[in-house]
C-alpha cells in the first residue's frame, strides 16, 4: 500500500483529546495483543503514563505521544525492539521541559484536577455567599437576603414562629442589632425605629414644647 495515502490522511493530523486517545490506543492494544499477548502489561503501563502526563501538563501529552510513536516506528523498521512501559527521558525533556504542571484552581496541588479538589464545594458556597451580597436578591419567600460576615442570617429565626430547621447552616442572630439574644420581633432597636417611622412631624414639636 502507498505510504503517501496515509501521510495525506487528515485523520492523521488529528489533535486527540485525551478520550479520544484511549478509545484508540484501546483498539491498537487489542490487534497487538491477539498476535502478542506478553506485550500487554508493556501497553497497559504505556498508557498510564500518557494519563500521567495529561494530568500534570494537558494537551501536551499528544506532543510526548506522536514523538514516542514514532521514533518507536523508526526503531521497529529497524529492527530494534522498543520498551512502551519505559518513559522516552529524551523526548519528554524536549518537549515538556520548562512547561508548567497544570494546577488545582483551589488549592493550586498538581497532584489532582480542579473538580476532584475536596476545596471545590467550600469555594462555591463561599461564591454563592458572595454573589447574594453583591445583589439584591431574596429567599423563596420574597424575604431580602442579609448577610453578617460572610454568612447569611436566618429569616426564619427572625419570625415569630422561630426556625424549626435542625442543623441550620444559617445565623439565629437578629436581622437588626446581630445579637444572638433576641430575634427581630423582640429587638429594642427594631421598635425605637419604628417608633421613629411613625412619629409625625406635628408630634415632634409638640414634644419638643
Amino acid at each position: 500500500m502507498n505510504n503517501d495515502a496515509f501521510k495525506n490522511d487528515f485523520r492523521l493530523k488529528k489533535r486527540l483529546t485525551i478520550e479520544q486517545f484511549r478509545t484508540a490506543f484501546g483498539k491498537y492494544k487489542r490487534v497487538m495483543c491477539r498476535k502478542w499477548r506478553h506485550r500487554k502489561n508493556e501497553l497497559d503501563e504505556y498508557e498510564i503514563d500518557i494519563g500521567r502526563i495529561h494530568a500534570f501538563y494537558g494537551e501536551k501529552f499528544y506532543d510526548y505521544h506522536l514523538a514516542f510513536s514514532s521514533k518507536a516506528a523508526k526503531a521497529v523498521r529497524n529492527g530494534i525492539p522498543v520498551n512502551w512501559a519505559m518513559r522516552d527521558t529524551e523526548n519528554f525533556q524536549l518537549i515538556l521541559g520548562g512547561t508548567r504542571a497544570r494546577q488545582c484552581q483551589h488549592c493550586h496541588s498538581v497532584l489532582h484536577e480542579s473538580e476532584f479538589c475536596a476545596n471545590a464545594s467550600t469555594q462555591a458556597v463561599r461564591s454563592n455567599q458572595y454573589a447574594k451580597t453583591s445583589g439584591d436578591s431574596s429567599d423563596k419567600f420574597g424575604r431580602k437576603i442579609i448577610m453578617h460576615k460572610g454568612t447569611e442570617i436566618c429569616n426564619n429565626f427572625n419570625n415569630e414562629k422561630g426556625c424549626s430547621r435542625r442543623g441550620c447552616p444559617r445565623l439565629h442572630i437578629c436581622l437588626n442589632c446581630k445579637s444572638e439574644s433576641h430575634k427581630k420581633i423582640s429587638c429594642g432597636q427594631s421598635q425605637t425605629d419604628n417608633t421613629r417611622k411613625h412619629t409625625t412631624p406635628s408630634t415632634r414639636s409638640q414634644k419638643s414644647e
